[in-house]
């Protein structure tokens, strides 16, 4: 299976847009805090001529700053952290997935259109649409708020 979540969803999108209406030199701006030292250390840019800026670490912004930020406003997106932006993403691991869409069925609509469409399965061994038929089965998952992905990516990274 190839990632191309944020290579081509986000990073090349936003280039394709850019470049006819400013050229192939621009700052790009990324959101990494400063207790992902990782990423930010790690981080490759594929294009010499592009300025990366991460002000959330330049300005010392942590996860817990990013929380009480947060928890200050009198609203809330009512969220489990495991959603996140990727709902259903296949890194999440079966089981998170199946709890997922045991409380959030109609999410799984466009990952199974996804694979239907492209004639494949995001793991080799069950469907999206058999794992929706688990959780189907299991219905909705009151711990959900506990569920953590089964691997790590720059998107679910803590």
């Amino acid at each position: 299976v190839k990632r191309i979540c944020t290579v081509e969803l986000k990073i090349m999108t936003a280039r394709r847009y850019l470049r006819p209406l400013i050229g192939m030199r621009f700052e790009q701006y990324i959101g990494f805090r400063a207790d992902e030292e990782r990423r930010v250390s790690g981080f490759q840019s594929t294009y010499k001529q592009t300025v990366t800026r991460f002000p959330l670490y330049e300005k010392g912004i942590t996860k817990a700053m990013v929380d009480a930020f947060w928890l200050s406003k009198p609203y809330n997106l009512e969220l489990p952290p495991i959603l996140g932006n990727c709902d259903l993403c296949l890194l999440k691991g079966k089981n998170s997935l199946i709890r997922i869409m045991a409380t959030y069925p109609e999410l799984a609509e466009k990952w199974i259109a996804d694979e239907k469409r492209s004639g494949n399965t995001f793991f080799p061994d069950v469907s999206y649409e058999q794992l929706l038929d688990i959780a189907k089965l299991r219905g909705p998952d009151p711990s959900l708020e506990d569920a953590l992905p089964a691997y790590t990516c720059h998107c679910n990274a803590l």
